[in-house]
């Protein structure tokens, strides 16, 4: 079971390897860079300069929103979807397999590979986003808070969240193309709800008067009586020190999630009819 999930999806395993390899060597040398940058500062000419530095950042800043989502279109959708597209689980459930232990082959090797490999990722290109805002500067496009999905136990959870999005849709579909669409629309529904109207109130949020403190994140800005002569000005948000906090916490939410998800998808394969 393990060598044929192997030669079905060595395609995709091999070309996921090889983009995670990609972009965690590219982040490594940009923190390199953006390391380089800092210490020259007043001490010679750097390599790049900060326009420079701010356009590659810009550029990751994408790729690695747009990974866990990538991973849930190409290796979770697929991963069932298509062997009911081509009917090939027929052969392997007339010959003594049961659907349970042919879709727990299915999908644990898989998982647990992608699980590793982005828990290696995340903690791999920690060190160099990081050095966006250790340097002695900070950079408008390098705010902590700002990199929140793209970084830490958050990015790990966010693709075993979008794997186990498409694994249940392609189990529920059938169709490759089709589970690709559903997998795509309700990721992005799922993360941008828990972005906006959970993720700010993990915790009770600060109000205080300016100016904002170093690294916060500020989620509005007001005053306390508008129009009135005697107006100040508040701000509500989080202070930097609960960033690995929500960290922990969101990426808690969305491993309960994945995990529910792939109960789920075992469950409808065990339903199906042959």
């Amino acid at each position: 079971m393990i060598w044929l999930a192997w030669r079905q999806q060595r395609l995709a395993a091999l070309c996921a390897a090889g983009g995670v390899l990609v972009v965690m060597t590219s982040v490594a040398v940009l923190g390199v860079e953006t390391a380089a940058f800092h210490s020259a500062v007043g001490h010679g000419s750097p390599a790049l300069s900060q326009e420079s530095l701010q356009a590659f950042w810009n550029a990751a800043w994408i790729t690695l929103l747009a990974l866990p989502l990538l991973a849930g279109l190409f290796l979770g959708a697929p991963l069932i979807a298509q062997d009911f597209e081509a009917r090939t689980y027929r052969l392997a459930w007339t010959q003594g397999i049961t659907r349970q232990r042919w879709v727990i082959w299915k999908l644990a090797p898989p998982l647990v590979a992608i699980a590793l490999g982005t828990a290696v990722l995340a903690g791999a290109i920690e060190p160099a986003i990081s050095t966006q805002w250790t340097g002695g500067q900070q950079w408008s496009v390098g705010e902590q808070w700002y990199w929140f999905d793209q970084s830490g136990f958050a990015l790990a959870a966010y693709v075993l969240f979008a794997v186990a999005l498409g694994v249940l849709a392609g189990a529920l579909i059938g169709r490759t193309l089709l589970a690709m669409v559903v997998t795509g629309i309700a990721y992005v529904l799922t993360r941008a709800a828990i972005a906006t109207f959970l993720r700010p109130n993990y915790m009770p949020p600060i109000t205080a008067h300016p100016p904002e403190p170093f690294g916060a994140w500020t989620l509005t800005m007001g005053f306390t009586s508008p129009g009135q002569p005697d107006t100040a000005a508040l701000l509500v948000y989080q202070p930097a020190d609960r960033f690995w906090t929500f960290q922990l916490i969101e990426a808690a939410i969305f491993v309960g999630l994945a995990i529910a998800l792939v109960a789920a998808a075992v469950v409808v394969v065990r339903r199906r009819t042959a």
